[in-house]
C-alpha cells in the first residue's frame, strides 16, 4: 500500500511541477480564504477600537459578515457602554455596494437597513456632541482644500431603511424620546441636478405621534420640499422653554394635519406654503407686560409666504381661526379681556422691513362671543354678548408714521358697561349696528348709519330707604344717525338724528344726591388724558377747545316722556312733561342759531 501511496504522490508531484500555475491557484485560493476569514475579524477589531478611543467603556460585537465578492457588509449585536451605561444598542446593519461604478466615481449602493438600534444623543455639550456615547467634534468651517481638474464623486442609495429606532435626546434641561417605528428614504442621489428623493416617516416624539412624507430636491440650484406631515397631540412645553422662558408654565400641545412646501430660490429668497388644519390647546404665555391665555385654538386654511430681500419678509393668509376662551391681562394697569369664542374668517396679506416698515391688509369677517372688559383700577367693567364685524382694514406704518383705513359693516349685541365696586349699571344696549363704517384715518370717521336699539342708562344705587318708583335715568326703544361724519379738524357732523318713544327720569334723594352722579365714573377712563392735559397749554378760546357739533335735522318718532322728582324740595317737587311731535333743524354749537 505504501508503495501504492508513493507513486501516486510521484505522480502528483510530477503534475505540478510542469504546472506552476496551479500551484499559485491553490496559494491565492489559500490566501483570499484566509482574508476573507480574517476580514471581518479586522473590521470588528477596528470598530470596537474607534468606539472605545471616542468615549466608550465597554463595546461587545457578536458578528461581522463582509463578502468582498458581493460587496456586502453586515455587523449584528453591537453594543457599547459608558460609564455603566448602556448608550448604544444595534441589532443588525446591513449595507450593499455595487463595484462597477466606482470606475465612473460614483458609490451606488443599493440598500442600507438599519434595524433596532437604540441610542442616547447628548448636545449638551457644543463643542462635542455625543451619540451613542461616542463624542462627534464639531466639524471645521474651512473649507477643503480641492485641486483644480479633480473629478467630483457621487452618492446614490437607492434604498435607506430604519426599522424601530429609539433615541433619548438630551439638551441642557431639555429631554426628548424618539422612537421610529420606520422611515424610508429612497433613491437619495447626490449628483448634481439629480432627481428628489422620497422621505417617509413614521414616529413618536415623546409619546406623540409624528408622520412626514414627501420629496426633498436637495443638490439643485434650487433646493427644496414638498410633502404632508402630522402631529397629534404633542406637548412643546419643553421646546418652547429652550425659546423663552414666558412658556415655563405652559401645558400647550399641538396637533396637526398639513401639506408643506419649501423653496430656496437661486437668488437667497425663501418661499413657503402651509395648508392645512393646525390646532393648539392649552396656551400660557406669560410675562411682564403681558399674558395671554387660551383654552383651544384652531387655524384652518393657507399660510404662504416668502423672503423679499434686503430683510423684508412677505406673509399672506386665508382660511379660519378658531379661539376658545382667549384672556389677554396686563398686570401693569389691571386691564383684562375674556372672550369665551373668537371666530375669524378670510384673508391678510402682511409686508414686514428691518427698517421697521409694515403694511397690512385684512379683509374677512369677525365674530366674538362672551366678550368681557375690566379694568379694577379704575371701577370699570364693558360685557357685549356678540360682535360681528366683516370688511376690510389697511394698516400702514413707516419710521414714526402710521396709517389706517378700514371700510366695513359692524354689529354689536348685549352691550353693558358697570361699575365692579357695587355691580352698579351705566350704560346698556341691546343692539347696535354701524352701516358701512369708513375709517379714512385714525382722526376721520363716516357711517352712512348708526342704529341703537333699547339704548338705557342705569339709575345710580342710592339709600334703600329713597326709593325711586322708576329703575332708569334715560332710555329709548331705538335712536338713528344718519350719516355721520367726524373728523379732530371738522367736528361731528350728522345729517339727521331720530330717537323713538324716549323716556328721562331726572331724581335728587333728600340727602342732595342725583341718581345721575354715578356716571361721573366714567371719567376714570379718560384719566390718563386728563392728565396729560394739565401740562399742556390752555386753550386760547371755549369755542375752540370744544368739539363742533352739527345736525341737519332731529325728528322725533312716537314720544318723549320726561320726569322731574327732586326731594331737596317742599314736599318733593315732581314735574312730567309728554313730547308727542318734535323736529329740530340745523343745531349748530359753533352758531347762536337753532332752527325749532
Amino acid at each position: 500500500m505504501n508503495k501504492s501511496f508513493s507513486a501516486s504522490w510521484s505522480v502528483i508531484s510530477a503534475g505540478l511541477r510542469k504546472h506552476k500555475w496551479a500551484t499559485v491557484a491553490v496559494s491565492f485560493l489559500v490566501l483570499l480564504t484566509i482574508v476573507i476569514s480574517v476580514l471581518p475579524v479586522v473590521i470588528s477589531s477596528q470598530l470596537q477600537k474607534w468606539l472605545l478611543a471616542n468615549g466608550a467603556d465597554e463595546v461587545s460585537i457578536e458578528n461581522v459578515d463582509f463578502n468582498p465578492f458581493t460587496a456586502e457588509l453586515a455587523i449584528y449585536d453591537l453594543s457599547a457602554r459608558r460609564q455603566g451605561v448602556e448608550t448604544l444598542k444595534l441589532k443588525s446593519l446591513q449595507v450593499s455596494m455595487l463595484r462597477l461604478p466606482l470606475f465612473e466615481h460614483r458609490v451606488v449602493i443599493p440598500q442600507v437597513l438599519i434595524d433596532e438600534l437604540a441610542m442616547s444623543v447628548d448636545l449638551s455639550d457644543p463643542a462635542a456632541h455625543r451619540f451613542g456615547g461616542i463624542s462627534l467634534t464639531a466639524p471645521s468651517s474651512q473649507p477643503e482644500d480641492t485641486k483644480q481638474g479633480d473629478t467630483e464623486w457621487s452618492l446614490l442609495v437607492s434604498s435607506l431603511v430604519f426599522n424601530s429606532h429609539q433615541y433619548a435626546i438630551k439638551k441642557s434641561a431639555l429631554e426628548s424620546a424618539v422612537n421610529i417605528a420606520r422611515l424610508n428614504i429612497d433613491n437619495l442621489d447626490t449628483a448634481k441636478n439629480a432627481e428628489a428623493f422620497s422621505v417617509d416617516l413614521q414616529a413618536l416624539l415623546n409619546g406623540s405621534a409624528v408622520n412626514l412624507s414627501g420629496k426633498v430636491s436637495a443638490f439643485v440650484e434650487e433646493p427644496g420640499f414638498e410633502g404632508d406631515y402630522s402631529v397629534n397631540k404633542l406637548e412643546v412645553t419643553p421646546f418652547l422653554t429652550e425659546i423663552s422662558p414666558s412658556f415655563s408654565s405652559n401645558r400647550l400641545n399641538v396637533s396637526a394635519e398639513n401639506a408643506l412646501q419649501l423653496q430656496l430660490l437661486k437668488n437667497g429668497q425663501l418661499t413657503f406654503s402651509h395648508q392645512g388644519k393646525t390646532q393648539l390647546q392649552n396656551l400660557n404665555w406669560k410675562a411682564a407686560e403681558a399674558e395671554i391665555h387660551t383654552k383651544a385654538m384652531q387655524w384652518s386654511g393657507t399660510v404662504s409666504g416668502q423672503s423679499l430681500g434686503k430683510g423684508s419678509t412677505q406673509i399672506k393668509t386665508d382660511g379660519k381661526l378658531g379661539i376658545i376662551e382667549l384672556v389677554f391681562q396686563e398686570p401693569k394697569t389691571s386691564l383684562s379681556m375674556d372672550n369665551r369664542q373668537f371666530d375669524w374668517s378670510g384673508k391678510a396679506n402682511l409686508t414686514l422691513a428691518s427698517s421697521g416698515k409694515l403694511d397690512l391688509m385684512v379683509a374677512g369677517q369677525l365674530d366674538t362671543q362672551g366678550l368681557q372688559i375690566k379694568q379694577p383700577e379704575k371701577d370699570f367693567m364693558a360685557v357685549n354678548e356678540n360682535i360681528n364685524w366683516h370688511g376690510d382694514l389697511a394698516l400702514q406704518k413707516a419710521e414714526e408714521t402710521m396709517t389706517l383705513s378700514s371700510s366695513a359693516n359692524a354689529e354689536l349685541e348685549g352691550l353693558k358697561v358697570s361699575r365692579i365696586s357695587n355691580n352698579q349699571g351705566l350704560i346698556s344696549a341691546s343692539h347696535i349696528k354701524a352701516d358701512t363704517l369708513k375709517l379714512q384715518a385714525a382722526d376721520k370717521i363716516h357711517m352712512d348709519q348708526l342704529a341703537i336699539s333699547e339704548l338705557r342708562l342705569d339709575k345710580s344705587v342710592i339709600a334703600a330707604n329713597e326709593e325711586i318708583k322708576e329703575n332708569f335715568i334715560y332710555k329709548q326703544d331705538e335712536l338713528i344717525l344718519e350719516q355721520l361724519d367726524y373728523s379732530a379738524a371738522d367736528g361731528l357732523a350728522i345729517k339727521q338724528v331720530t330717537p323713538s318713544n324716549i323716556n328721562a327720569n331726572l331724581y335728587r334723594s333728600k340727602s342732595g344726591v342725583w341718581h345721575f352722579e354715578h356716571l361721573l365714573a366714567l371719567d376714570k377712563l379718560a384719566a390718563d388724558a386728563e392728565n396729560t392735559a394739565v401740562n399742556q397749554p390752555e386753550a386760547q378760546t371755549d369755542s375752540k377747545s370744544k368739539v363742533a357739533i352739527r345736525i341737519e335735522k332731529v325728528s322725533l318718532k312716537n314720544q318723549a316722556k320726561i320726569s322731574y322728582i327732586d326731594h331737596m324740595l317742599a314736599e318733593g317737587f315732581q314735574q312730567h312733561v309728554v313730547i308727542e311731535s318734535l323736529e329740530i333743524d340745523r343745531i349748530d354749537n359753533t352758531s347762536q342759531q337753532t332752527s325749532p
